[in-house]
């Protein structure tokens, strides 16, 4: 049998990435007929697909087909228009999956030249010896399905652990793979810059350290974070990239709480664990917002760009698996890109929120998280979801 550091620790303490909150109460059922409204937009919810597990992230092929990672290590290609899964493929060498641990298939991409290249990116947990690491694999979607597209992963041994282990990927506006990684645990190695965990990355497309990268040589493009779970750019300034961030987990590390929102800047240290709330010294960035007391687990994020939504037009919108939420956030227009407006809306209507993507027909998606161990599932969890708005 294997044995994974942490592994009994974390039981014992019941340690669910929050600190030794209990599991989120059953959700109240936001799937009815029920009209919503948050920050001026009114919606109703439509369920897309059912019967997911542990859905973590979203991306939509350029045809309109979704992609969805599984955490226990499965690829999952969607029809929205009727929810039909055309593709369902595993991922061999993903970690198994361990009571309310945060391992396993996470992050996903889509090449910016998928057209020509076919290429899909994913990152996620992988046995290693008695513990794990982390690692960024490319593969090809063809008629076959998912082929990996090269011998070993891309991007190989980046900090792994029981908790605080997440591991988004994006393209920039620039052509370069984004990820955001987990301390691992290793609070005090987030301000190192040898230790790949607690960073912003920033890498070539084929793997490589771009030239123009913050530390030279290093892929690191900014330090000194906990656990970022999601991040987007702003879609007409490709300069403006916001994170959400998970704060504190009690008795790890603090009080618990303490999550945020972050604008990530090139070379920026955002002060984890030396500095937390509204707390700072020269040299470190305070966060844009942070929950302050409560722990809300914000995690995947994304902007709205299209007319969908009127009264979100450009707003950041995140979800929440503690909080159970999605909040929309509308920046000043003054140029300062300080927080003019944060509104939260759906909390406990679905459960656990994971996942959030715009789809190439301007709605959005969202995938809930409740058989992560950490919710009260439903007999159709996990489920992806389509916000519409109403007039």
């Amino acid at each position: 049998m294997r044995v994974y550091p942490l592994v009994l620790v974390a039981v014992l303490l019941g340690v669910a990435g929050c600190g030794l909150l209990p599991t989120n109460p059953p959700p109240t059922n936001g799937l009815g007929n029920e009209i919503y409204e948050l920050a001026g937009q009114r919606f109703r919810i439509e369920t897309v697909a059912t019967g997911l597990e542990v859905p973590w992230s979203l991306a939509f092929l350029p045809d309109g087909r979704l992609v969805v990672t599984e955490r226990p290590g499965r690829l999952r290609v969607l029809d929205v228009a009727d929810g039909a899964t055309l593709l369902v493929q595993r991922i061999e060498d993903v970690a198994p999956q361990l009571p309310r641990s945060e391992v396993g298939l996470m992050g996903l991409a889509i090449s910016p030249s998928f057209d020509t290249d076919g290429l899909v990116y994913v990152s996620y947990t992988t046995p290693d010896g008695p513990g794990f690491r982390n690692v960024v694999a490319r593969f090809r979607l063809g008629p076959r399905g998912f082929e990996p597209a090269d011998a070993t992963p891309l991007i190989a041994n980046l900090p792994a652990a029981y908790v605080h282990d997440g591991f988004p990927l994006r393209f920039g506006p620039d052509g370069m793979l984004y990820a955001s990684t987990g301390e691992a645990t290793q609070s005090q190695r987030a301000q190192d810059l040898t230790y790949l965990g607690g960073k912003f990355l920033r890498y070539n497309a084929d793997g490589t350290i771009p030239a123009d990268n913050p530390f030279p040589g290093s892929p690191v493009w900014s330090l000194g974070h906990r656990n970022p779970q999601g991040f987007a750019f702003h879609p007409t300034r490709p300069e403006l990239l916001l994170a959400t961030e998970h704060g504190s987990s009690f008795p790890l590390d603090g009080t618990g709480g303490e999550d945020e929102l972050n604008r990530i800047r090139p070379g920026r240290n955002y002060g984890w664990p030396l500095y937390r709330r509204d707390q700072t010294a020269p040299g470190f960035e305070l966060p844009l917002w942070h929950s302050g007391d409560e722990a809300i687990a914000p995690a995947g994020a994304t902007f709205c760009t299209g007319d969908r939504y009127p009264a979100w037009q450009d707003a950041f919108v995140f979800v929440g698996l503690r909080g159970a939420s999605l909040w929309v956030v509308h920046l000043t227009t003054d140029g300062s890109d300080q927080i003019a407006g944060i509104a939260r809306g759906l909390r406990d209507k679905l459960g656990r929120l994971r996942a959030i993507a715009e789809g190439p027909d301007g709605y959005l998606y969202i995938a809930t998280s409740n058989r992560d161990g950490r919710g009260t599932p439903g007999p159709a969890d996990d489920r992806v979801l389509r916000l519409v708005p109403v007039e």
